[in-house]
């Protein structure tokens, strides 16, 4: 994590990241990944290695059964994880997706 000015990375910039990406814009350095941005996305290995917090705002569309499609979070927190993420000094990851609480305990482990 850099040890400078405290910055944030944003994951997914729909409607929830793209209110986060507005929010923060010239007032903290930011490291935005999106599929949707192309060359302009960071890499989540510049996220964990570069932000303090890094808020997750990936779709979780509706299953057909009712419940939350998990798939994109889940995807996320793998390479999150891969890219350093469960590290001592890793950011602070806040979740900002529609998941359940007891599912994001469980992922983590």
């Amino acid at each position: 994590m850099g040890d400078g000015e405290l910055a944030v990375g944003i994951i997914g910039v729909g409607t929830v990241g793209g209110a986060l990406v507005a929010a923060f814009d010239g007032r903290l350095p930011m490291y935005v990944r999106d599929p949707e941005l192309a060359e302009a996305s960071r890499s989540m290995c510049e996220l964990v290695k570069n932000c303090h917090i890094v808020f997750v705002a990936v779709p979780t569309p509706s299953a057909g059964t009712g419940d939350a499609n998990l798939t994109t979070f889940h995807e996320v927190l793998q390479e999150f994880i891969a890219s350093g993420g469960d590290q001592r000094g890793a950011p602070v990851l806040c979740v900002k997706s529609a998941v359940c609480l007891l599912y994001t305990s469980d992922a983590a482990d």
